[in-house]
């Protein structure tokens, strides 16, 4: 049995439970024929994968090599975190190159990224974006809360001079409007968390906003909520607007 990606089952006109008939071709031998069942569909949202990848069983491929049951084409090494991979990749390749054993000459290490350049592109291009909108929503957040200061600064025009007719200085007065408007900051903030985190837990739950994966290797906008930064990021939010307050 063999599983067909979406692309070559359309191209091929295949469907599960049709069966076909491949050759398979080496250098200086006759073709070989075998024929397989199609058990099933996938879809990856990779175009070089989609195009030129068949799964099956590990005996069929061993079989068709003429290898012996504890034969195969290489290694997959499944690391906890992704940023690890080229240096664990580095540090095998420097084992397998100083090794003597006539049994590894022929081995090499292929880091994910190495092996699917394109993919880590993409996802370096989708961070950039990020930080940019990150930046943008900063500055728009700069110049909303800077209005409302403006605007909280004019209603209190009365109070402001009757305080300074009183004596209190200029220093006070600026921290009564700063946590004024941190407090604005604050109410915001849990306004938004609450709409954000809601339609993050709706589409993780229902998968609702779908995506091109033809052009975005995905069928739905993945959601992953990452508490650990969720904490430090709307501290760091509110520190920075308390901060650029100052400025006007």
């Amino acid at each position: 049995d063999i599983l067909l990606s979406q692309t070559l089952a359309s191209k091929l006109r295949l469907g599960p439970g049709d069966k076909v008939e491949m050759l398979f071709v080496e250098p200086g031998e006759l073709p070989r024929r075998d024929r397989f069942k199609v058990s099933g569909l996938y879809a990856s949202g990779m175009d070089d994968m989609d195009e030129r990848m068949i799964l099956t069983d590990l005996r069929n491929v061993q079989r068709l090599a003429e290898w012996s049951g504890d034969e195969v084409s290489g290694y997959e090494i499944l690391l906890e975190r992704a940023s690890d991979a080229d240096a664990c990749a580095a540090r095998l390749g420097h084992v397998l190159l100083y090794d003597d054993d006539p049994a590894t000459a022929n081995l090499a290490v292929t880091s994910v990224a190495e092996r699917y350049p394109n993919i880590f592109d993409w996802l370096r291009a989708h961070d950039v974006n990020a930080a940019v909108i990150i930046v943008i929503m900063l500055v728009v957040a700069f110049f909303n809360m800077a209005s409302a200061l403006l605007i909280l600064v004019l209603e209190r025009t009365r109070m402001i001079g009757l305080l300074k007719a009183l004596g209190m200085p200029n220093s006070q007065l600026r921290a009564i409007f700063l946590w004024r408007a941190t407090f604005v900051t604050l109410r915001g903030l849990a306004w938004g968390n609450a709409v954000g985190l809601g339609a993050c837990l709706v589409q993780q739950a229902t998968h609702l906003v779908k995506l091109d994966a033809e052009g975005y290797l995905l069928s739905e906008v993945p959601v992953a909520l990452d508490w650990a930064w969720w904490l430090p990021l709307n501290l760091g939010f509110v520190a920075a607007i308390v901060a650029l307050l100052l400025i006007p």
